[in-house]
């Protein structure tokens, strides 16, 4: 890529929708985060829909069938300290 058609990809940017964190954000052609400014209204949505959508998420990931129920040990129940 020459220098006269990385000028113009460098200075586009678009809206980058991250499902993990219920997000969208203005990304530069080279991968720089840009800030966009909103109402204060608009900042609690987001914020609240990207909550609700990080935390359920979490949930997902850290409760799969595959990784057996989810429950505590204590201590004396944990396997790395050899009473398993």
């Amino acid at each position: 890529m020459t220098a006269s058609e990385y000028a113009p990809e460098k200075e586009r940017v678009r809206e980058v929708y991250e499902p993990e964190t219920g997000r969208v954000r203005l990304v530069k052609g080279d991968g720089e985060v840009v800030e966009k400014i909103v109402s204060r209204e608009e900042q609690e949505r987001i914020r609240k829909t990207a909550t609700m959508t990080s935390t359920s998420a979490q949930r997902r990931r850290c409760c799969k069938r595959e990784n057996g129920p989810a429950k505590s040990k204590f201590p004396s129940q944990h396997p790395w300290f050899g009473y398993g």
